[in-house]
């Protein structure tokens, strides 16, 4: 039986996170991070979406492993949860990027 972490929007059972590089660069005078965090999945279930927990996160785009941008949806802010962000993926897709800046 799988239990869902209710603290958490992320659906690990499905897509895993094997690896996370990230790139970033602080701007100090507007404190904010600008880059991307790269992502190195394992899909469990050839799942079609990945689910991942932000919080004050402007997402600029997301790439898949093919250098394609795909879709992605920021869900509804939440006080004690932050927001959903969910990417839509191939089942195939090893790897995504996401490019953001921190508020």
């Amino acid at each position: 039986m799988i239990v869902k972490d209710p603290h958490s929007y992320a659906k690990p059972s499905d897509v895993a996170i094997k690896h996370l590089h990230l790139d970033l660069a602080a701007d100090f005078s507007t404190k904010t991070l600008d880059g991307f965090a790269e992502l190195t999945l394992e899909n469990k279930t050839n799942a079609n979406e990945l689910w991942l927990d932000t919080k004050d996160l402007t997402i600029k785009k997301v790439e898949l492993d093919n250098g394609s941008e795909t879709t992605f949806e920021l869900g509804k802010d939440d006080e004690h949860l932050g927001q959903s962000l969910k990417i839509s993926i191939l089942p195939t897709t090893q790897k995504v990027k996401v490019y953001y800046t921190t508020s």
